[in-house]
């Protein structure tokens, strides 16, 4: 099997503890690498709640027709030579890397993810960069729309960003028809992973008592319009709140969400943008806009929807920020940062 940690340090430094003579730092309890590994288990409910993971390499390894639940953060993943098994990942700082497993539904949350000689199995993604297949078949893919207590912290101590979910721009190393496509986009994850565990993290019932953090996006597949609009908006203390705001509101008016995107634009970039829209949709003062673009990352919102330029203007929040029909400025923004 391609299990195992190797020489690669366990957790966040310090060589691996079971590596001779390793001692923890003072008042650090000792790990044991039998907490963080899932090994040839079969038919069983395995979980990890808030807490038990704290930031620590895990690996998962010849299970058959198990339910795995992972409900923390956690510094990278191994997943191998699993079979019919219902697999969640809660945030993951560095990658997810499946092997050798046919016949799984997984939904994780990850900075990278990869797989390798899979096959029937389907995902749905929180990845903030690129995802990779290889050597792989008949993968199915979609938007991350699961909830737990505790994501929102777990997704900060990985300092990943919910806007920066680029779970549809799939790169197949081994590119042949039929290795890769998207699910349903009314797939529903809790859904995919069913029957959902017995856990202190979740709402009784199965049924989230808020919205989920994360966006679902349409992502890469083609679009239910022709039309689109894409709303720009500087860094400043109440971006987020505009967003959440706008997001919301443009949900309401049945507007698709196709793609979001936070960074941080350089100068000659936020010069090009500008330079793409026009002068009625850059709002407020453009030199100030420009000079808000280079100093902190910006939040992009790519819309979908009949009417949907016309909506968007309707509700566009006070202040500086750019709401444009130019495919060129939300294609220049979308896949900034997409290679980590």
């Amino acid at each position: 099997t391609g299990g195992g940690f190797g020489n690669t340090a366990f957790g966040s430094g310090g060589p691996a503890p079971n590596q001779g003579g390793y001692q923890p730092p003072v008042g650090r309890q000792r790990l044991d690498p039998k907490d963080f590994m899932w090994m040839q288990r079969t038919g069983e409910t395995l979980v990890k709640e808030p807490g038990s993971v704290d930031g620590q390499q895990f690996i998962i390894d010849g299970c058959v027709d198990c339910d795995l639940w992972i409900f923390d953060h956690n510094a990278a993943i191994t997943i191998d030579d699993c079979k019919n098994c219902r697999i969640f990942i809660g945030p993951c700082d560095s990658s997810v890397f499946i092997r050798d497993c046919y016949d799984c539904k997984c939904v994780f949350m990850c900075r990278q993810f990869r797989t390798r000689t899979c096959e029937d199995c389907d995902f749905q993604l929180y990845c903030a960069t690129r995802p990779v297949i290889e050597t792989s078949k008949r993968l199915r893919f979609g938007c991350i729309d699961f909830t737990y207590e505790g994501e929102e912290k777990h997704m900060a101590a990985t300092k990943m960003s919910k806007f920066t979910n680029y779970w549809s721009n799939i790169h197949d190393f081994t590119k042949a028809p039929g290795n890769w496509s998207f699910l349903p986009p009314q797939t529903r994850a809790q859904d995919l992973v069913a029957p959902l565990p017995k856990a202190a993290c979740l709402p009784a019932g199965g049924t989230p008592a808020r919205a989920p953090f994360f966006l679902k996006t349409w992502g890469e597949q083609k679009p239910p319009s022709h039309e689109m609009a894409f709303v720009l908006l500087p860094p400043g203390p109440d971006q987020a709140a505009k967003a959440e705001t706008m997001l919301a509101q443009m949900h309401a008016a049945g507007m698709t969400l196709v793609h979001t995107n936070m960074v941080k634009l350089d100068h000659d970039t936020a010069k090009q943008l500008m330079g793409e829209a026009t002068e009625h949709e850059v709002r407020g003062s453009a030199q100030t806009l420009a000079r808000a673009l280079v100093k902190d990352k910006s939040i992009g919102l790519e819309w979908n929807g009949t009417g949907v330029m016309r909506v968007a203007e309707s509700l566009l929040p006070p202040g500086e920020l750019v709401c444009t029909s130019s495919t060129m400025c939300s294609g220049m923004f979308r896949y900034m940062g997409i290679e980590g």
